[in-house]
């Protein structure tokens, strides 16, 4: 099973890329909060927050939706799944990188009017 669903908010504006065959693509990065207990307290009543950066990816409509929808800390809801890829840089160093690839989204920001309607 390959199944993530993480909630947190975005760490910049996202930008809509185009492949060489004209796809929509976006990479970007979700901030989320996860819970450790402090070692010195020994009980999980205050638990510190540490921040973790998620990369992520969306293609197609889901890219466009986001990228339109979404700005620098807005909050979204992801289902997806884990991906890896590895790649050589200049020295035949090998890289690893693992993303969540973006299958359903839930924008959990209210978006402000674009104009208002006055009765």
């Amino acid at each position: 099973m390959n199944s993530v669903h993480i909630i947190g908010r975005l760490t910049k504006n996202p930008v809509l890329r185009k492949t060489k065959n004209g796809r929509d693509i976006l990479r970007f990065v979700i901030k989320i909060e996860r819970k450790i207990m402090k070692a010195s307290e020994g009980s999980n009543d205050n638990p510190a927050v540490v921040p973790d950066y998620i990369p992520c990816f969306a293609s197609d409509s889901k890219a466009v939706a986001i990228a339109d929808n979404m700005e620098e800390g807005h909050r979204i809801g992801i289902t997806g799944h884990l991906q890896s890829y590895m790649h050589l840089d200049k020295s035949n160093m090998e890289h690893y990188q693992v993303e969540v690839y973006v299958d359903t989204y839930d924008f959990l920001t209210p978006r402000k009017p674009k104009y208002l309607v006055v009765p």
